[in-house]
């Protein structure tokens, strides 16, 4: 989340730990007020990225702010196991 004073362009990307940008989630003119932007653990082509550490990187006139992240992916194990125990339900 980020509360702009006044009108301003602003750009926010999230890098990997190489430093190379998986996604740019803004750049843009942002009006006054507060704005809140969700990244969903994909690249720009939509695509789930590795679990790792991400820099979130925010520009806006002068500002830069940096912020390192943690992206956990979801277990996608779930699935598996679900129809493991429904197979094994349908042999005994």
């Amino acid at each position: 989340m980020h509360t702009r004073r006044q009108e301003n362009h602003v750009t926010l990307s999230v890098c990997d730990a190489s430093g190379r940008c998986v996604i740019n989630l803004a750049d843009e003119q942002f009006q006054r007020g507060t704005h809140r932007l969700v990244w969903d653990g994909t690249d720009s082509h939509g695509t789930p990225v590795a679990s790792g550490v991400y820099l979130i990187e925010l520009k806006s006139g002068v500002l830069r702010l940096a912020q390192k992240l943690s992206h956990v992916k979801k277990d996608v194990f779930l699935g598996v196991r679900e129809l493991y125990n429904q197979d094994s339900r349908k042999k005994g």
